[in-house]
């Protein structure tokens, strides 16, 4: 799984695909990470903000509550987050991909935040202008 924020020149963030999870853990290096030992550039991706107590310095991006934060370059257009594993705590199902009113309360994210105090608890929502996606997760599903 690996999150991806992309924006515009004057929009603060616009989203690409969705999912959410709880727990987040760092995934083994990828396929383009492994490449840049051959020779070849590596691509830049952003470094995740697992721990919830620590700043996360992400170059003025705000990200909503539920998300889940990582570092930011200046003046990232489409970003791409290193790829991490995340641990499934509950999944509900939206009837179409564009129902914005289907998906995990907050206050169950809080809920569940307290019993993972060091790792981030986040949580999916509706893909609009100015959100996070996540990868490798059903369009119409949201998760915590």
């Amino acid at each position: 799984m690996k999150i991806r924020l992309c924006r515009a020149a004057r929009v603060v963030a616009v989203a690409c695909v969705i999912v959410v999870a709880a727990c987040a853990f760092a995934a083994p290096p990828s396929r383009a990470q492994r490449g840049a030992k051959r020779g070849r550039p590596a691509p830049q991706y952003g470094k995740i903000c697992f721990d919830p107590t620590a700043p996360c310095q992400t170059n003025g991006v705000t990200f909503e509550a539920h998300d889940l934060p990582f570092r930011l370059p200046k003046n990232a257009v489409i970003f791409d987050s290193e790829e991490f594993y995340a641990v499934i705590l509950k999944s509900v199902r939206a009837p179409t991909q564009d129902d914005c009113e289907k998906f995990i309360p907050e206050g169950e994210r809080l809920e569940a935040q307290k019993l993972f105090a060091r790792r981030k608890v986040f949580s999916s929502r509706c893909v609009e202008p100015g959100s996070v996606s996540y990868t490798n997760v059903a369009p119409m599903t949201r998760i915590l």
